[in-house]
């Protein structure tokens, strides 16, 4: 067998570990781990409704977009929903394949882009990707984010290919792709704009159609829910309009305060863009940097990234890991070559021939051992997060899953489908009844709350959400820890309940209350 061969049966069996790695870590005990996030509950109630014919969140109808919803993942999901049972690992199974897929995506887009000029650089960036505490972690939750981390990573593709070969036909691809993405997500507006930006710098007369491109699927998106929901969409994209834009000089400050901040808790990323400038080709440095420098710049002018709003950041993370395998690889090359230089200076004359070279080797693995004894400890860290369950910096605003069964296996028995239930997205998409969350029957009813518009309009209803009227009042972590300290009105609720409510079902961090005076 040849030389040739059997190299390449050697990295395709490498590749086959690096994913094997991905699938462990994104599949085992996904269910269960980590505990359900209340973005989860709503995007499951959602599809749920969609399930049932109506477009519909909590009992608010019409258009979605005053959660920041966009239409294509919740519909591919009541697609899928009809083959398969939809539940919480149905949604974690798609978001964790999408980050499957990513790892697989960004390993044969960097084999084609450095060639034979970086070989270890797939390798690198692919592994650290599979075995990622973030990219592990969000891949596990049912966010729609992780279906554009592969999206990105094959339009940064396209792109530097239409900058190599100034062909148009890679341009469009790439524009026509990441045009789809804002369909996924809203956020992911910012990629758009930087797509814009190389269609410019490669080809300006034909800039035009790149932007009408990348304009149109979202200009139908908006014409069809303005035809399908009227007014209703127009409140949503008004509401969503004042989320995302505020004063210059707020932003600016804004953008300075979280990049310091957030991102000096994330070395990581810190370590990926230094590593785009090692590479030895300018363009591809400067084009890799500002392909995940633009679009963070542009999201941080409205949102922070830091705790569980990390996963903003999930469609541009993968690019983090190129940095970080050309680092990798340019780091093990000069360990390489400073364990031969040592060797040289102190061993070469005095040891014997016949032993030289399995000392030399012998040198050069336990140089490598030493520095990369940090990913060990690492890959020993993740492992034991996969297994028994993964501790995180926003834990006091998930639910552990076998608490959410026990708690809507409890209030299942005790409803009826016309009940009023409130309760967290996290527990409210699995309940039986009219479920409805606290911040939505604040804001029907004129108060302020952090995610919704003051006074979503009760014609949009489909249910009474006056919290005197509900059954049963779900108190779980998320309000304890969070929204009793930003929405007074929902700490006035929670002190009237606590004292005057029947406690009548607790777990180590949920109760429900149920309302005596309601039969």
């Amino acid at each position: 067998m040849s030389s040739t061969k059997v190299l390449r049966i050697l990295q395709a069996i490498i590749f086959l570990i690096i994913i094997g790695l991905s699938i462990f870590t994104r599949f085992y005990h996904l269910e269960n781990n980590p505990g359900i996030y209340s973005d989860e509950g709503t995007v499951l109630n959602v599809v749920n409704n969609l399930l049932e014919g109506r477009s519909e969140y909590l009992g608010v109808q019409g258009s979605l977009l005053f959660l920041g919803r966009m239409p294509v993942f919740p519909y591919f999901l009541k697609i899928l929903a009809k083959f398969f049972p939809f539940n919480l690992l149905t949604l974690r199974f798609v978001t964790a394949s999408a980050g499957v897929l990513t790892v697989a995506v960004i390993f044969f887009c960097l084999r084609d882009i450095f060639s034979k000029d970086a070989l270890l650089v797939p390798y690198f960036a692919s592994l650290f990707l599979a075995l990622d505490f973030h990219g592990v972690l969000f891949s596990r939750m049912g966010f729609g984010y992780n279906l554009l981390a592969p999206l990105t990573v094959v339009v940064y593709w396209m792109l530097w290919k239409s900058i190599q070969t100034r062909e148009w036909k890679w341009l469009f691809i790439a524009a026509f792709l990441g045009s789809w993405g804002v369909l996924v997500e809203l956020a992911y507006m910012g990629y758009l704009l930087f797509i814009a930006l190389i269609a410019v710098v490669v080809n300006w007369r034909k800039s035009p159609w790149i932007i009408l491109i990348l304009a149109l699927p979202f200009t139908l998106y908006f014409l069809w829910s303005w035809f399908t929901f009227g007014d209703s969409f127009l409140f949503d994209w008004k509401f969503t309009s004042l989320r995302i834009n505020a004063p210059l000089l707020v932003q600016l400050g804004r953008t300075i305060l979280v990049y310091v901040f957030d991102l000096l808790k994330k070395p990581i990323i810190l370590l990926g863009m230094f590593g785009f400038f090692l590479l030895s080709d300018k363009r591809l440095s400067l084009f890799s940097f500002a392909s995940f420098f633009v679009p963070l710049i542009i999201l941080l002018r409205t949102v922070s990234i830091g705790y569980q709003s990390f996963y903003y950041v999930i469609p541009y993370y993968p690019l983090v890991f190129i940095g970080i395998g050309v680092l990798s690889a340019q780091g093990t090359n000069l360990l390489i070559s400073l364990a031969g230089e040592y060797y040289d200076i102190f061993l070469k004359n005095r040891v014997p021939v016949w032993i030289s070279e399995y000392l030399k080797a012998f040198l050069t693995v336990s140089l490598l051992l030493v520095f990369s004894a940090p990913f060990f400890a690492h890959l020993y860290n993740v492992y034991n997060q996969v297994a028994f369950g993964f501790r995180t910096d926003f834990d006091p605003l998930m639910i552990p899953v076998s608490e959410v069964r026990s708690v809507t296996d409890y209030v299942n028995r005790e409803v009826s489908p016309d009940d009023l239930v409130l309760a967290s997205p996290a527990i409210a998409w699995a309940i039986h009844a009219h479920a409805t969350d606290y911040q939505i029957s604040i804001a029907v009813n004129q108060g302020s709350t952090i995610h919704f518009p003051l006074g979503i309009p009760r014609e949009r209803m489909r249910f009474e959400t006056d919290y005197h009227q509900a059954k049963y009042w779900i108190v779980d972590s998320i309000i304890l820890n969070w929204g009793q300290f930003v929405i007074p009105e929902a700490q006035q609720m929670l002190k009237e309940v606590q004292s005057k409510w029947i406690p009548v079902y607790q777990t180590s961090v949920v109760t429900v209350y149920q309302n005596p005076f309601i039969k």
